[in-house]
């Protein structure tokens, strides 16, 4: 959700956290579902920012892309803790942030070079 915010249009984004964040609670269910749902509604939320604060030319760093990772799985992790998982949280934290981290690099090298050309 991120780094589609921070590429593509703001209000776009904010409804594509909305849509995964719905289809979380609603197909997947579970203990962590609302958390769950509302960490992916605030990606949304946080990619939407990141594209109308952030000057084009810093967009596609990487620094900024695992800053705002883990601004986003921070939130995530604090959201299973108020809810009562914080045992969950201390099992998927390090791989999920690992991972997002990994991906986000990734997007955000994909990014820089296609907007370079």
């Amino acid at each position: 959700m991120i780094t589609e915010g921070i590429k593509m249009y703001r209000f776009a984004i904010i409804g594509a956290g909305v849509i995964g964040g719905v289809f979380r609670f609603a197909v997947y269910g579970g203990a962590s579902a609302v958390p769950c749902m509302i960490a992916c509604i605030l990606a949304g939320c946080i990619g939407a920012i990141g594209h109308k604060f952030i000057k084009k030319e810093y967009r596609y760093t990487l620094f900024l892309g695992v800053i705002l990772v883990l601004i986003t799985e921070g939130a995530h992790m604090l959201l299973l803790c108020v809810f009562g998982l914080s045992d969950v949280a201390a099992k998927i934290a390090f791989p999920i942030i690992i991972a997002n981290v990994l991906a986000m690099s990734y997007c955000m090298f994909i990014y820089s070079r296609i907007d370079r050309d």
